[in-house]
């Protein structure tokens, strides 16, 4: 596993638990998924099991990946979407995008929570490979407001190999959602593309 920066490494505990899924085929695209929970066909292993972490007492990112290796690219990619998301243009994006009743995402964020940092470490990331998002091409998704983001296992380690920027906008991506940002409009394309602009180049 990578290794956490100190000030990451207080706020972040990995946690690896099987879920019992099996890997997905590669896939396409960054994108994240709309609509109610089952729209995303969640297994039931994951729900329960994402469930479980949810727990209000523990602000910790969960990561609840079957597959180690996919665990280790996430973990590497949080730390690095973790420290973006300090950057003040990064930061913006809370007053620049809306949630669905025309809001500040700002006003969502996570019980405990003061920033985006700190909204992202209390998400819970599970093996989505069985979900529709993933089938259709997705490198995570998750439904607005939800705190459990579902990771398209073998898309996301060969992104990672070929775009770590994409991969790292595409885990930010997903914490907007998270806050109630929907999609088209604005187009999973614009979300990603606009926060590239706002969160640094690295």
């Amino acid at each position: 596993m990578a290794t956490y920066t100190s000030s990451l490494a207080r706020v972040l505990v990995c946690q690896l638990l099987a879920v019992g899924v099996a890997p997905a085929a590669a896939d396409q695209s960054s994108g994240a998924a709309t609509g109610t929970p089952s729209s995303i066909a969640v297994p039931r292993a994951s729900e329960d099991v994402a469930r479980d972490a949810l727990s209000s007492d523990t602000p910790a990112s969960r990561l609840l990946m079957s597959d180690p290796a996919t665990s280790h690219v996430l973990n590497e990619a949080l730390s690095e979407a973790w420290r973006q998301l300090g950057e003040p243009g990064c930061q913006a994006l809370l007053s620049e995008l809306k949630d669905e009743k025309g809001h500040p995402l700002g006003g969502n964020l996570s019980k405990g929570a003061a920033d985006l940092k700190a909204h992202l470490a209390r998400l819970v990331f599970v093996d989505g490979t069985e979900t529709r998002a993933c089938a259709k091409g997705a490198l995570a998704a998750t439904v607005p407001r939800s705190r459990v983001v579902h990771v398209c296992s073998s898309r996301f380690r060969w992104t990672w190999q070929q775009n770590r920027r994409h991969v790292i906008a595409g885990l930010i991506h997903e914490a907007l959602h998270t806050l109630g940002l929907g999609e088209n409009p604005p187009s999973s394309a614009e979300i990603t593309s606009l926060v590239l602009k706002r969160c640094g180049t690295s």
